[in-house]
C-alpha cells in the first residue's frame, strides 16, 4: 500500500524478521516458499517490505520458521495499524459531486502525497454494482459541433502514443490540461444525445483512465485512484455498464494490486465480472479475466488462477476486434501472454513465465517503450530467480537502456526489483558490472 512511513517501516521490519527466522532455521527462500505454497517472489518481497501478503501466508510462516506466533503477532498488529490510518483517511475522503464543471485539481506529480485508500473503494463499487448514484449529471444546455469532437479524439489518441514512449512524466501535465479545457465541455452534454454524445462521452471517459494510468506511473497512487473513482461515477450516471467494468476490474482492480492489496483486486474484478453482465463483450471479459488471473494468481490460487486465464483465452478467440468497443481493441494475444506471465512470475513458475515474456515483446511496437522496459525487466528477473545470471545481466543492461528513455516511475521500479532478483548474486562479475551501470545511467533504480 501506498500509505505512512510508519506503515512502510512496520513492513520492512516484519520482513527482516521473517528473514532472521528464516535464516535462523537454515531454509532457504525457496524452501520456505515451498512450505507457505507460495513463489519464491512472494517471500523475497515480503522480506524486503515491498509487498503485503495475507494471513494464511504468516500462519504457515510462523510454524514453518518456529517463531511461536511472534510473526503473526506482528502481521496482526500491521493491520490494526493499517486499518486504524485507512479509518482516519476515510474520513477525510470524500467522492466528489459528477458536477460536469467540476473537474479534479491535481496537476502535477507533487500530488503524489496524496494515499491510496483501499476502503474507500468499496462503496463506489457497489454504487456502480446496483445502479446507484446520487451524483447526477449537471446540465448546461451544451452542445457540441462533430468537429470539435473528433479533434478531441484526436489529441487524446496524440496524449496515448506519448504517453507509451516516452511514460507519464512527459505528457501528465498535457493531459490534466487536456482535462481542464477540452473534457471541460465533452462531459456538459450526454450519450442520449446522440452519436456525437455518445463520441465525447467516450472521449472524456478515456481522458479519466488516461490520467489515472499516468498518475500510476508517477508513483502517484492515491490520484490514480481519484481519477479512476470520477471516470466509474460518470460511467454510472450515464448507465455505461461496458465501460464501468472495465474501469471497476482493469483500472481499479490492478490498481489495488499494484498497491499491494489482493483480496480488494479480487473483489473489484468479480464484482465487475457480476455487474458486466449480458453487456460483455467477448474482448472486455478476456480483460476482465485476465485481472482475475492476476488476483489469484498474487494470492497463490494456481487453479483459479488458471482457470481464470483459460476463460481470457477463450473469450480472446472469440472476439471479432470490429464489434468490439474502440478503446479496448490493444487488448490482443501478445497483451493477453503479458498478463500470463505475471501471473506464471509471481507463482514461481520462471520458465513457463519466461516463454510467455518472449512471445508478449515479440508482439510489442518498437513505440511502446516503457511495455518493451517492463516486459524486458521481468524477463530479467525470470533468469535471475532461475539461476541464469549471465543472461539476466545482459537481459538487465537491455531493460535499464529502455528504462531511461522514458519517464516512467513503472520501469524504475520494475529494474529496480530486477536489481533485488539479483542480489543473491551481488558479488560476481557479472552483476557487479550491471549493478554500476545502473547507477550510472538509472540512479533511481540502483
Amino acid at each position: 500500500m501506498a500509505d505512512s512511513a510508519e506503515v512502510r517501516e512496520a513492513m520492512r521490519s516484519l520482513g527482516r524478521r521473517l528473514a532472521s527466522f528464516r535464516r535462523a532455521v537454515r531454509l532457504s527462500q525457496e524452501a520456505l516458499a515451498d512450505k507457505v505454497h507460495y513463489g519464491r517472489s512472494t517471500v523475497a518481497s515480503v522480506e524486503v517490505g515491498l509487498q503485503n501478503a495475507v494471513e494464511a501466508f504468516w500462519q504457515r510462516a510462523d510454524d514453518a520458521v518456529a517463531a511461536n506466533g511472534e510473526l503473526l503477532r506482528a502481521y496482526r498488529s500491521l493491520v490494526e495499524l493499517r486499518a486504524a490510518e485507512n479509518r482516519a483517511a476515510a474520513s477525510v475522503f470524500a467522492m466528489p459531486s459528477i458536477d460536469r464543471r467540476v473537474l479534479p485539481q491535481p496537476s502535477r506529480p507533487a500530488a503524489a502525497y496524496v494515499p491510496f485508500l483501499p476502503a474507500a473503494l468499496d462503496r463506489p463499487a457497489l454504487d456502480w454494482l446496483v445502479g446507484e448514484d446520487p451524483r447526477r449529471p449537471v446540465r448546461d444546455g451544451c452542445r457540441l459541433d462533430e468537429a470539435f469532437v473528433v479533434e478531441a479524439e484526436r489529441r487524446l489518441a496524440t496524449l496515448r502514443d506519448r504517453d507509451h514512449q516516452l511514460g507519464a512524466g512527459a505528457a501528465y501535465p498535457d493531459v490534466m490540461g487536456f482535462l481542464q479545457t477540452d473534457v471541460r465541455r465533452l462531459v456538459a452534454i450526454s450519450p442520449a444525445d446522440g452519436p456525437i454524445g455518445r463520441r465525447a462521452h467516450t472521449v472524456a471517459l478515456g481522458a479519466f483512465e488516461l490520467a489515472g494510468y499516468q498518475a500510476v506511473d508517477l508513483g502517484a497512487d492515491g490520484v490514480a485512484q481519484q481519477h479512476y473513482l470520477r471516470a466509474l461515477a460518470l460511467t454510472g450516471a450515464e448507465g455505461d455498464r461496458l465501460y464501468g467494468a472495465y474501469l471497476l476490474a482493469v483500472s481499479i482492480g490492478h490498481l489495488a494490486l499494484h498497491c499491494g492489496h489482493p483480496h480488494r483486486g479480487l473483489r473489484m474484478v468479480q464484482t465487475a465480472i457480476q455487474g458486466g453482465g449480458p453487456a460483455t463483450t467477448p474482448l472486455v471479459g478476456a480483460a476482465l479475466h485476465a485481472v482475475l488471473a492476476r488476483a489469484h494468481a498474487r494470492l497463490g490460487e494456481e487453479r483459479k488462477c488458471s482457470n481464470a486465464l483459460a476463460v481470457a483465452e477463450a473469450s480472446l478467440s472469440r472476439a471479432d476486434v470490429d464489434d468490439e468497443p474502440p478503446w479496448v481493441r490493444y487488448l490482443s494475444p501478445a497483451y493477453l501472454a503479458d498478463e500470463v506471465a505475471h501471473c506464471l512470475f509471481d507463482l514461481g513458475h520462471y520458465e513457463p513465465a519466461r516463454r510467455e515474456i518472449d512471445q508478449a515483446v515479440a508482439g510489442v511496437g518498437a513505440s511502446r517503450v516503457r511495455r518493451l522496459a517492463i516486459d524486458t525487466a521481468l524477463l530479467a528477473s525470470t533468469l535471475a530467480r532461475s539461476g541464469r545470471v549471465d543472461e539476466a545481466c545482459a537481459r538487465g543492461r537491455e531493460a535499464t537502456d529502455l528504462a531511461r528513455r522514458t519517464t516512467s516511475m513503472r520501469t524504475v521500479q520494475r529494474v529496480a526489483q530486477l536489481r533485488l532478483d539479483l542480489s543473491p548474486y551481488e558479488h560476481e562479475r557479472e552483476v557487479v558490472d550491471l549493478f554500476d551501470y545502473l547507477h550510472e545511467v538509472l540512479p533511481a533504480a540502483g
